[in-house]
């Protein structure tokens, strides 16, 4: 899909590297709080941010990751923020 003659990683990385977080900003608040809660502070939906976020290549944590970090079961770590090279 193609946005005013750009990609859609392109439109994502416009969106979100002018906005007021960057990449790695994006990365530590998903890893930090929950999806719904970060969306909210973006004025958007949880799907939606997820959807930019697998655009941007940026991990999110998986389903029950809190809980089952709260009750102190055995979690995956944080995995690294891939680099993306922009074309």
């Amino acid at each position: 899909m193609r946005w005013q003659g750009k990609t859609a990683l392109e439109h994502c990385f416009d969106l979100f590297c002018t906005h007021k977080y960057n990449r790695e900003e994006l990365y530590q608040k998903v890893w930090d709080s929950p999806v719904q809660i970060v969306a909210k502070d973006f004025g958007m939906s949880d799907v939606g941010l997820a959807k930019i976020c697998r655009k941007l290549f940026v991990p999110l944590t998986g389903r029950g990751y809190r809980a089952k970090n709260a009750v102190g079961k055995k979690v995956a770590t944080n995995p690294a923020l891939p680099t993306v090279e922009r074309q």
